[in-house]
């Protein structure tokens, strides 16, 4: 009958041979140690039952069974997947920025007309236009606009307006206020006197005389420039001839300055006369007015000698509170010539006065310059030069993004007596006189 093995014994027996193995794996060359290794498994084998002593006595390891086919599995190890890299598209080239075309069209060609234009927009991007046109000897104000979606004119003083009295072949001048309440500004041919025609909004025309002719006196207007300020106060600014009034006294030249805060232009006592900076005798020419953001006055004027040479430019503002000023030493040498428009200088959002170039690339003598801002304070400038229409612009660093560029070059003299303005779309509207037809024309870009 077979003995059991006791669990103790087995505990013991692998204890044991734990011991000397580690012996041996410590010290496998010394031979000593190897003998005494052999003695004890020996002596331990003796205590072991049969069937463990069998078991224990073999020097052979066990060999771990081999698949069938004899062939050692190799595990599989799965090839991962790359990463695909991101195709990086090329940044697109940038393409420049066209320059806009401008258009053109003839908006009057009744007559010889489009004379001392001037233009204006109102808040619903409607064009106004005042000029002069002439029959003969007789001159008459023009006015056209669009405001029904088509152009229409009609004479509104001087013969064939009911108001025989003839207008002066000078500036004329156009604002609209925001409630589109027109306002155009001329000179009396009989008189040499500024005179206002309005228009309601019911579309009647009244004449308004800015100053009484005792406030005038015997000034001599050579020209005038309206503006309008955000509360619809309209703002005169004229200049007047040095000369006789024929009584032997000779006027010192003077700018002269009003507006209808009160609700009329008519007033009873002489009107503010600003002094000329040349304080003496001289005549002021080609008046300009601009009413900045926060409704401060600033004008600029010609400066000639009694022989009509071109003395300097004079510039006068009251954004301090009292009239200020004398030279715009930022334009200098323009000539009388250049500045028949009326609207020939800007002040931008950061209170830049801003003029034309003194010396832009004209092909040949520029005259007739206007300017106007658009909402990013760039200038747009016109002028007339070498029998065609020009424009350029003028950033407000002082670069200009595009160069001179013909607007209009239909006839062997267009482009005089422009004036510009900006829409709130940043189109860019010009009216001006071609000379060699006799018509007024729009351009716009």
């Amino acid at each position: 009958m077979r003995r059991r093995i006791s669990a103790l014994t087995l505990i013991f027996v692998c204890i044991v041979l734990g011991t000397l193995f580690l012996s041996q794996a410590a010290d496998p060359s010394n031979n000593a140690s190897a003998q005494v290794t052999s003695a004890a498994v020996m002596e331990t084998k003796a205590f072991l039952p049969l069937a463990l002593r069998q078991a224990v006595l073999s020097d052979a390891v066990p060999t771990p069974p081999i698949p069938p086919g004899n062939a050692t599995p190799t595990p599989t190890v799965p090839l991962a997947t790359p990463t695909p890299i991101p195709t990086v598209s090329p940044e697109p080239t940038a393409s420049p920025t066209p320059i806009p075309s401008w258009t053109t069209e003839i908006i009057d060609s009744e007559g010889v007309v489009g004379m001392w234009t001037s233009i204006a927009i109102d808040s619903n991007d409607r064009l106004h236009i005042s000029y002069v046109g002439c029959n003969g000897g007789d001159c008459f104000l023009k006015y056209a606009t669009n405001a029904n979606g088509s152009w229409t004119t009609a004479i509104i003083r001087g013969p064939g307006s009911g108001i025989t009295s003839t207008v002066s072949p000078a500036s004329t001048s156009i604002v609209v206020d925001s409630r589109g309440k027109v306002y155009i500004g001329y000179i009396d041919r009989w008189t040499n006197r500024a005179r206002v025609m309005v228009r309601d909004t019911s579309g009647t025309w009244l004449e308004q005389k800015p100053l009484s002719e005792y406030a005038w006196g015997s000034y001599e207007i050579n020209g005038l420039s309206l503006a309008v300020d955000k509360n619809d106060v309209v703002h005169l600014f004229a200049t007047r001839w040095f000369g006789s009034d024929g009584t032997g006294y000779y006027n010192y030249a003077a700018t002269l300055y009003t507006n209808n805060s009160n609700g009329t232009f008519d007033i009873s006592s002489p009107v503010q006369s600003l002094s000329a900076c040349s304080g003496g005798f001289f005549t002021l020419w080609a008046p300009s007015i601009y009413i900045d953001s926060n409704g401060r006055v600033h004008i600029s004027y010609v400066i000639l000698t009694s022989y009509g040479d071109v003395w300097g430019h004079g510039y006068k503002t009251n954004k301090s509170g009292t009239w200020a000023g004398c030279w715009a030493t930022a334009a200098p040498g323009i000539p009388r010539e250049v500045l028949h428009s009326n609207r020939y200088f800007a002040v931008d959002s950061q209170g830049n006065v801003r003029w034309p170039k003194a010396d832009p690339p004209w092909p040949s003598a520029y005259r007739d310059l206007s300017l106007a801002l658009d909402s990013k304070d760039t200038a747009h400038v016109l002028g007339f030069s070498d029998g065609r229409l020009w424009h350029y612009e003028l950033a407000s660093s002082g670069t200009s993004p595009y160069a001179l560029e013909i607007v209009d070059s239909s006839s062997t003299a267009v482009g005089a007596s422009n004036s510009t303005a900006v829409d709130s779309h940043g189109r860019v509207h010009v009216s001006y006189f071609d000379g060699a037809n006799g018509d007024l024309k729009h351009a716009v870009r």
